[in-house]
């Protein structure tokens, strides 16, 4: 979210047309008539099987009036359907209010019953004034065959005025959904682009018919007119096809048939870089291509950033503070590294609403002088402040927007710096190589950058034109996950014992970040949960101590007590017992034969699994499994089990991903690495009775 001083209605505007999926049906007519075969209709031939689909979605943005109207119509087609019934509205509240909410219900046979129940609203996410919640109500006497019909509008919440401090809020309530602050342009530039509408296309249902709207605002357009800006309206499609979006008179409309539904997958792309949808913004009239808006907007970013670090006086004191006594380049830019980390990152701050900032007089940092004055920042401010330091102290440093990946990947057509570039970094020469440096994120060592910054596209100061640059992969090792797992196997097939588990790199890094601000209940939770999901249902897990969560040390250390009833299983006079007690069912990501979509996990990773089961007295390896080793060029696999003295099991795995992006035609070999992990871990080891003629068990 930004504030454009010279422009604050037109920040007001844009973001209603953001906050919501576009759309709306204009009136509270009576209900469009239903076609005798969607009575009948007892299946979708596009989609078989499918619970139920949407007959018609309707969705019209009026901007001109600041409302936002909707219609759905559904078909119940399965009994898995009816839990269609139960009908959620989200909104955020303060901003945004819900207006003629109506609903019915038709039944197979023609019967119409309109809704008369009670609606009730649930509070979501609370952020200072501002409350993002649903409006939910359940329609009752739904069966298969139903059909459903709905319609609402979303208007602003007149009790809240038009100011900075209502921008601000629902700031605030934006970055309660986990997006960090990072400043941008210069306010005084003003905008080359802002967003206006976003068609979200696709939903989880099959949908047969849909019809889209926009209309301008007349208001927005007498108030560019004062400003002097000349604006216009465009548009950009993602992956809609056989249709185009039409500029009519009344605004802008698309109309379309058989839109397949949007069916989440395990480690996808990004929704938004996968789904079909349709952005409407408003960019600068002199604007008339893509490239000519980034070379703009560059230029306009980049002389921002340079008058924020303009002002080198303060900074020069204290790198030369900082490095004093502080002997070669590597030392020194490590101990600027951790001199930026000192600096208050207010951006992971999570209780700092606009009203709280206002409190603690916290003010908006304008150079790098009030950022070291003060002591706090938000991230681009604590990034910007380590780049001038080096500068400083004689280093070659610049830096450069960054696109976070977690959410999206790059579309050039798409005119939005600050939406798609939305995270800084530093590239600083040092020992004649460029490196580059993440300081404002917090507990990022030295030489790493948080991984949805990594393997993406940057935007780096430069002549015209812009220059996009990949930003670099990191190995496997730097997502290590070491486990050292002791447990003991009783007479009635049961694991109890230890796990320490020691998380390297990115592994560390997303973990801290997770939980900045977290409890000890929470963090004691999620790390329990995340451990339990690698056992076999049923099994207990007590994390029992966590070691350097609240760092940037080089290793996060969590132990862990276990228990795994009924693992090893008789056999006549045997016992079977997985090779492996890693069995749950998150290690089973790719069970189907076919996919939508390609193979996307955030960061290359390795896992090392250190295992050792001690065996109940008078019970040895009859037989284990033979060693599986793997070394292909974008997967490893090393798994091996060997008895030794003292009735013990040693079971050494080692899983390595080489490569984090993988297309659909890939997909058979993704699939194929995984089918053959999982089979290791599921080989089973044969025990007998000690005494017994054993297999060889020389490697």
């Amino acid at each position: 979210m930004r504030r454009y001083r010279s422009l604050p209605c037109l920040c007001i505007l844009g973001l209603l047309g953001t906050l919501v999926p576009s759309g709306t049906v204009s009136g509270q007519d009576p209900w469009p008539p239903i076609m005798k075969e969607d009575l009948a209709m007892t299946d979708c031939p596009q989609q078989p099987g499918a619970a139920a689909i949407f007959l018609y979605r309707e969705d019209l943005d009026n901007a001109d009036g600041r409302e936002q109207s909707y219609f759905r119509r559904l078909k119940i087609l399965t009994p898995a359907g009816k839990a269609r019934a139960n009908v959620e509205i989200p909104f955020v509240k303060g901003w945004l209010k819900i207006e003629d909410l109506k609903a019915r219900v038709v039944h197979p046979d023609g019967r119409s019953v309109e809704f008369t129940g009670e609606v009730f609203e649930k509070t979501a996410i609370r952020a200072g004034r501002l409350k993002t919640s649903v409006m939910a109500f359940a329609l009752p006497d739904v069966e298969v065959g139903s059909i459903i019909d709905y319609r609402f509008k979303m208007v602003p919440d007149r009790g809240i005025s038009i100011s900075n401090r209502s921008i601000d809020a629902l700031r605030d309530a934006m970055d309660v959904q986990g997006r960090p602050r990072e400043g941008g342009i210069d306010s005084e530039t003003g905008p080359l682009y802002f967003p206006a509408a976003t068609w979200d296309i696709q939903k989880d249902l099959f949908t047969r018919k849909a019809k889209f709207s926009f209309v301008p605002s007349g208001l927005l357009n007498e108030l560019l007119a004062l400003s002097g800006k000349r604006m216009r309206i465009n548009w950009v499609t993602q992956r809609v096809v056989g249709a185009k979006p039409q500029n009519t008179k009344g605004g802008i409309v698309l109309e379309l048939e058989n839109v397949p539904a949007l069916e989440a997958e395990e480690y996808m792309p990004p929704e938004s870089s996968t789904r079909m949808e349709v952005r409407i913004f408003y960019i600068e009239g002199t604007i008339d291509a893509p490239d000519k808006y980034w070379e703009k907007t560059a230029a306009n970013w980049q002389r921002g950033a340079e008058k924020f670090m303009r002002k080198t006086g303060d900074a020069a004191a204290e790198a030369k503070r900082v490095t004093a006594g502080v002997d070669g380049e590597l030392q020194k830019i490590g101990a600027l590294y951790d001199r930026a980390q000192e600096i208050k990152n207010l951006s992971y701050d999570k209780t700092l609403t606009r009203r709280r900032q206002e409190e603690l007089k916290i003010k908006d940092n304008k150079n790098v002088a009030e950022v070291l004055k003060r002591g706090y920042g938000v991230r681009s401010d604590v990034t910007r402040t380590f780049a001038a330091m080096a500068r400083a102290a004689g280093f070659e440093a610049k830096v450069i927007r960054v696109i976070t990946r977690d959410d999206k990947f790059f579309v050039k057509s798409l005119c939005d710096l600050y939406g798609q570039f939305d995270s800084e970094l530093a590239i600083v020469k040092v020992g004649g190589e460029d490196k580059i440096f993440d300081p404002a994120t917090p507990f990022c060592p030295i030489g790493l950058v948080r991984w949805n910054c990594s393997e993406s596209v940057c935007l780096a100061p430069s002549d015209k034109p812009p220059l996009f640059l990949p930003t670099p992969a990191y190995p496997p090792d730097t997502a290590l996950t070491q486990r050292v797992i002791a447990l003991a196997l009783d007479a009635e097939g049961n694991l109890a014992g230890t796990v320490t588990v020691t998380f390297q790199g990115q592994e560390a890094l997303v973990r801290r970040i997770e939980h900045i601000g977290s409890d000890e209940t929470e963090i004691k939770k999620a790390f329990e949960t995340e451990m339990a999901e690698l056992l076999p249902a049923g099994a207990k897990v007590s994390l029992k101590d966590l070691e350097k969560i609240d760092n940037n040390a080089d290793t996060l250390v969590a132990r862990f007590e276990i228990g795994v009833e009924g693992l090893a299983t008789p056999a006549g006079d045997k016992t079977l017992l997985p090779v492996s007690p890693l069995l749950g069912a998150r290690r089973h990501p790719f069970r189907h034969a076919e996919r939508k979509f390609p193979v996307c996990f955030p960061y290359c990773f390795r896992e090392f699994d250190d295992i050792v089961i001690t065996l109940p007295e008078g019970l040895e390896a009859e037989s284990v499994p033979a060693k599986r080793v793997m070394d292909l060029k974008s997967f490893g696999f090393f798994l091996v089990c060997v008895p030794e003295d003292g009735g013990k099991l040693h079971v050494h795995r080692d899983l390595v991903l080489k490569r984090s992006y993988f297309q659909l035609e890939e997909y058979k070999t993704v699939k194929a690495f995984f089918d053959k992990v999982i089979a290791g871990d599921e080989e089973l080891v044969v025990l007998a009775a000690e005494g017994r003629q054993r297999q060889d068990f020389s490697i």
